[in-house]
């Protein structure tokens, strides 16, 4: 799934006033913290490029079947930054309660990579 056509979703089901631009800036900040939180401790990490950064056609990390992760995060930034704090608590909660049931299902799924403890 693209920034873009998450983006456009979340904007049909959301209604705002939010610029285009400070969401993908948004969609970039999650995807780099999927990326050194978890995807990195197994190896799969990846690095963005300058252009990917702020490309409105670049993919996802996590694609599709994680889009309702993504428009949670936007939604909880919207309403951080619109001042609704009860809203944006609901929505904190609906984003943390997402991410931690995908970091659980793909530490379950996923071997970590071997690391060496170096103690001095």
């Amino acid at each position: 799934m693209t920034v873009s056509c998450l983006i456009e979703r979340t904007d049909a089901l959301f209604p705002n006033v939010f610029p285009f631009p400070m969401k993908v800036r948004w969609l970039l900040e999650l995807d780099k913290r999927i990326n050194s939180e978890l995807l990195s401790l197994y190896g799969a990490g990846a690095e963005l490029s300058q252009e990917e950064e702020t490309s409105h056609g670049r993919e996802l990390l996590l694609g599709e079947e994680q889009a309702d992760l993504y428009i949670s995060y936007l939604t909880m930034k919207m309403e951080l930054h619109s001042g609704n704090i009860t809203g944006y608590v609901n929505c904190a909660s609906l984003f943390n309660s997402a991410y931690l049931s995908f970091m659980q299902f793909y530490n379950r799924t996923h071997k970590a990579r071997e690391t060496k403890i170096n103690i001095d």
